[in-house]
């Protein structure tokens, strides 16, 4: 078969058939530039119009209201605030936070999200608040979801309606409500992404492609592991099952893959000092992974199925796996339209052309064999989510403990976000195959409706909570900034082997502030703990014991900070408690008030 651009219909192995069809690279009929970007123009305010819809937070409300709580969305900022700093100023040590004084690599203790830090530094130097840079970043990245799994849908599909009805489904999930504090889970949009760079280049194999493919790889690499492995484990699938179809491996295919190889080992940086920490520390317990439930959980508050988000066994946000039950329909529907296309095609003319179709209407082409491709991933991602089982052997089990990088990975059912997004490809398929035969105008509107239902079904409340950025309460980290290099221990020093949920509200708060003057820390609050730091979050309880002065010295500690009064959602010492410290230290140290704060300077 030749055509004027890719695939759009499948012929067997071997075939003699010649089969000449006039379409563009999207698969549709040629589009003028200007109606190209004006349909993508539309698209994206949809996606705007449609994210204001399901969030509905003014800007205002940005600025000062944090996502969720003050444990992990606060965490998020502090690794990008690191991120970018060691970007700049200390690219040799890029994984080094300034957290955990003296361990390396701490910015290896979770996702590093280093292909969205330059955009998260960008937006805090426009906005000057964490808060509302992080916000801005989220909404853009949900967008980008949308766009990515848009621009998927549609490249297998030919539909650009079916394409925004996936789009919305996957980019508003119950997944994507119930983890819209995760910055790091909110990459996911660079999976779609992925995948469809990667059809690409087999489909019709170029470098342009080639590099592009490989640049993907990185922003996927430097992003999340959670993600990397969904793509990894997807590509693989995706790259046998083509190989299989096609028996063949033509030279621009070689080229093209040697090419985003040799851009892809520019990844290795981002998985070593992984792979380092989770060999430094034991493998950590897997939380429960993938049940049939999650699929019918929605996020938590649905406003449509309040009685759902509190039936399904293990009620946390890592199982809120609802896509919609208009989705469900839709991808049964899909699923047995992609089986109907896959069957044998009676023989067609040699050389025969297929007339070109107007300009306004849709190709009605379907990429069998890539949709099958992207199921197929999905299927295999999915799998991983089971995580382990007592009963039966799983893929997680078989690999989980061996693959470099999976080791770290918690919460496996988070993998089975690939489900949804193979809902949401077989869910556009059906659409466009239900509408297929309609007026321009009734497609639109039925895709209108189907879209507007699906938004119903997902929507729900969004939590939010204030992290303080007044300048009283920076006062000290600004002061600090003046001071020469040291370490530095904030006390209460909150111990998560005794007081999780103190240490997850304590911790990060500090060492978002602590990025205006970036001295190590001895304190921290990430995916793993340093083996010392219970000992040494007792010894600091105890200050000014002989014992914690003799630490303070071992670890080099230069300043202390005293957290005096109350503040929001971190443990505090009474006035009598610090002075105590301050006394004790007698002419060891010197002491100043920033704020409710007091900074301690050891001699």
């Amino acid at each position: 078969m030749t055509t004027t651009g890719p695939e759009v219909a499948d012929v067997a192995p071997g075939s003699s058939r010649t089969v000449t069809i006039r379409v563009d690279g999207s698969g549709s009929p040629a589009e003028r530039p200007a109606t190209r970007w004006r349909r993508r123009l539309i698209v994206l305010a949809i996606f705007f119009v449609a994210e204001q819809a399901m969030f509905r937070r003014t800007p205002g409300q940005l600025h000062h209201r944090a996502p969720a709580n003050l444990g992990d969305p606060v965490l998020v900022m502090w690794i990008l605030r690191s991120g970018w700093h060691n970007l700049l100023h200390h690219p040799r040590t890029l994984f080094d936070g300034n957290i955990f004084w003296p361990y390396k690599h701490t910015l290896a203790y979770a996702d590093s999200l280093l292909s969205v830090a330059p955009l998260y530094a960008l937006l805090f130097n426009i906005t000057h608040s964490w808060t509302f840079a992080l916000n801005l970043l989220i909404l853009l990245l949900i967008i980008v979801n949308c766009a990515t799994t848009y621009s998927l849908t549609r490249w297998l599909t030919g539909s650009t309606e079916a394409a925004v009805f996936a789009g919305l489904a996957f980019g508003f999930s119950g997944f994507i409500l119930s983890q819209v504090g995760h910055a790091q889970l909110m990459v996911i949009g660079f999976l779609p992404l992925g995948f469809l760079c990667l059809l690409k280049v087999l489909d019709a194999p170029s470098v342009g492609r080639a590099i592009a493919l490989g640049l993907v790889n990185l922003l996927i690499a430097y992003g999340a592991l959670y993600w990397l492995a969904l793509y990894v484990v997807g590509a693989v699938v995706i790259i046998a099952f083509h190989l299989l179809r096609t028996r063949r491996l033509p030279r621009p295919l070689v080229v093209a893959a040697a090419v985003a190889g040799a851009i892809s080992l520019a990844a290795l940086p981002a998985l070593l000092p992984y792979r380092q920490v989770q060999q430094q520390y034991p493998r950590r317990a897997t939380l429960p992974g993938l049940r049939p439930g999650d699929l019918i959980r929605p996020a938590t508050g649905s406003y449509l199925y309040p009685g759902l988000a509190n039936r399904v066994v293990a009620a946390d946000d890592e199982h809120q796996l609802f896509a919609g039950f208009i989705v469900f329909g839709l991808a049964a529907g899909g699923a047995v339209v992609l089986a109907l296309r896959s069957r044998p095609r009676p023989a067609v003319p040699r050389h025969f052309i297929a007339p070109a179709k107007p300009p306004d209407a849709t190709s009605g082409q379907l990429r069998v064999s890539s949709t099958w491709a992207i199921v197929l991933a999905a299927a295999a991602g999915s799998a991983l989510a089971l995580g382990t089982s007592s009963h039966f052997p799983t893929p997680w089990s078989a690999f989980g403990a061996h693959l470099p990088g999976l080791s770290g990975i918690r919460a496996v059912s988070r993998l089975g976000v690939a489900v949804l997004l193979g809902l949401a490809v077989l869910a556009a398929v059906g659409l466009a195959a239900a509408t297929a035969r309609a007026p321009l105008r009734l497609r639109v509107a039925l895709a209108a409706v189907a879209c507007a239902v699906a938004l119903v079904e997902l929507s729900a409340p969004l939590p939010w909570t204030v992290l303080p950025e007044d300048p009283a309460t920076l006062a000290v980290y600004r002061a600090l900034d003046h001071d020469p290099p040291g370490a530095v221990v904030e006390l209460p020093l909150a111990d998560p082997t005794t007081d999780a949920l103190g240490a997850a509200y304590t911790e990060p708060p500090r060492m978002v502030w602590s990025t205006l003057d970036n001295h190590p820390r001895v304190n921290g609050y990430s995916g793993y703990t340093p083996a010392t730091y219970s000992h040494d979050a007792a010894l600091m309880a105890a200050l000014p014991s002989a014992p914690s002065l003799a630490r303070l010295s071992e670890l080099g500690v230069r300043y202390l900070i005293l957290h005096l009064g109350t503040q929001v959602g971190g443990l505090t010492l009474t006035a009598g408690q610090a002075a105590a410290i301050v006394d004790g230290l007698g002419a060891r140290a010197s002491a100043a008030r920033y704020g409710p704060n007091e900074l301690v300077t050891l001699r």
